[in-house]
Parts: C-alpha cells; sequence; structure tokens
C-alpha cells in the first residue's frame, strides 16, 4: 500500500503542478480506451467516457471517484482514496483507504497496453520516472500515460477495468 500511495502521490504532485499544495479537480465526458477483463481476460477494449474527480496533497491525501461510461458494456464506478496524518518522522500515521469497484472492495494495479500483463512495482516505478523526464522535456503539458494501463480489479479479478490514464489533474 506504501509503494502504491507513493506511486499516487508521485503522479498527482507531478500533474498538479510545482506551485500547487493540494487539490482536487472536477472533470466531465473525458475520453480514454477503456479495457473490461474477466478472469485476466479481455472482454472488451473500446473508447470510453468518465466524469469524477481527483486529486491530492503531500500532506496526506489522494482522491480518485469516478464512473466510465462503456459503449456496449455499460458503466462501472471506481473509488479510490487514501488519507493519512504525518507522523513527523518522514512518514504516515493512522493511513485509511478506500479501493472499490462497483462497490465490492477492490485493488489497484497497472498493465502493460500491449500485453496487458500485470506490471511490478520496480517496473511501475521505471516507467514513473521515464514519464517525469517526458512531462519536463513538454513544459508541463499533461501527456495520457500511453504505455501502461491503470487498473481496478475485485479480489477474484471477475471484474476488471483497465485504461490509459489521461485525467486532468
Amino acid at each position: 500500500m506504501k509503494n502504491l500511495f507513493k506511486i499516487a502521490v508521485f503522479s498527482s504532485s507531478l500533474l498538479l503542478g510545482v506551485n500547487s499544495l493540494a487539490g482536487v479537480g472536477q472533470f466531465e465526458d473525458e475520453t480514454t480506451t477503456c479495457y473490461v477483463l474477466k478472469n485476466h481476460k479481455l472482454v472488451k477494449k473500446t473508447v470510453c467516457t468518465y466524469d469524477g474527480s481527483s486529486g491530492g496533497a503531500a500532506s496526506g491525501y489522494a482522491v480518485f471517484e469516478a464512473t466510465f461510461y462503456i459503449k456496449g458494456y455499460g458503466k462501472i464506478d471506481i473509488v479510490d482514496n487514501w488519507f493519512a496524518e504525518d507522523n513527523g518522522k518522514g512518514g504516515w500515521k493512522n493511513e485509511q483507504s478506500t479501493t472499490t469497484i462497483d462497490g465490492e472492495k477492490a485493488l489497484q494495479r497497472n498493465r502493460d497496453a500491449k500485453t496487458l500483463n500485470i506490471l511490478t512495482d520496480r517496473e511501475v516505478e521505471k516507467r514513473s520516472t521515464a514519464y517525469s523526464k517526458l512531462l519536463q522535456k513538454s513544459n508541463g503539458k499533461t501527456m495520457p500515460l500511453q504505455n501502461w494501463l491503470t487498473c481496478y480489479t475485485n479480489k477474484k479479478a471477475t471484474n476488471e477495468l483497465c485504461y490509459i490514464d489521461n485525467t486532468p489533474r
């Protein structure tokens, strides 16, 4: 969970901008590519829309709540919130998190966009570093994370949504 939070705060802080200490923004009718998997097998890949809110702060929270509308499939609701208090020693205390897919407990993970293989924390960190360098070269213009997918799955992997993360932050 701590690695996931570090990645979430790192990504959120990159995309929120250097001058911003905290923020949550609303978005609607955003378009991306969605992948629906059942038991690790792709059952639907299509353009989809989504709306919700996203943001965070290095002071101890990260928020992502969205509804995805998938043509020919229906809608999927995602909640991924994390809250904690600074322990004064460079860490966190009283951590609380909620991650759900359609109201069912879930976990967040990443997959390779071409192979759909699940990425390790090390692979995600390597790709995050590469993305950070690209972002710096683009003068702060946000770009979709095209080479990996953000995914949410229930514990049995019978319901999994993956998407190219181009959420405005």
